[in-house]
């Protein structure tokens, strides 16, 4: 799962979806904590299927929360990923959001990108955006879903945010 979360390398094609198409379209996959090596065979491939294609994603930030350490970022207090919630309004509450995600190792290439602010802006000014990176099942949070995110699939990590402004798409 970490190495899913630390794909680098930007995708080069991508594959267009609202956030409810999204989550119409992708499968159930286990939701348990528990190693992806104990899914059976099916399972397996089926995430390996839908994780290895990259996605753009459109809709609406609800909401940007800066972690703290974990694993996937080898427990670095410094060097966080921010949780952001993509829902298909901006008035939807996070129940039918999903979580995108913005890991460190991009902010070389989006330097605005390791402020909470940047994304705040955009959340504040209701614009409609679209993400894109890989596709992840993380199976880590069972517990949110219905409660703070609709799906356990995630784009982790975004490696571009796209704002519509003034009847086009801004890269940001």
């Amino acid at each position: 799962l970490n190495s899913l979360k630390n794909r680098d390398k930007a995708p080069t094609t991508a594959r267009l979806y609202t956030v409810n198409q999204l989550f119409n379209a992708t499968p159930s996959l286990p939701n348990r904590k528990v190693h992806r090596s104990t899914w059976t065979a099916q399972q397996q491939d089926l995430a390996a299927q839908w994780e290895s294609g990259a996605v753009i994603v459109e809709g609406y930030l609800l909401k940007v929360v800066q972690e703290g350490k974990e694993a996937c970022n080898c427990g670095s207090t410094k060097d966080v990923d921010h949780h952001l919630w993509l829902a298909p309004t901006p008035s939807s509450s996070r129940t039918a959001a999903m979580v995108v995600e913005v890991s460190p190792r991009v902010w070389d290439s989006h330097p605005g990108w390791d402020n909470s602010n940047t994304f705040q802006n955009v959340i504040d000014a209701k614009s409609k955006v679209r993400v894109t990176g890989w596709l992840t099942w993380d199976q880590e949070h069972q517990e949110q879903v219905g409660k703070t995110r609709r799906t356990l699939w995630e784009v982790h990590p975004i490696h571009q945010i796209q704002v519509f402004r003034g009847n086009q798409w801004v890269t940001l």
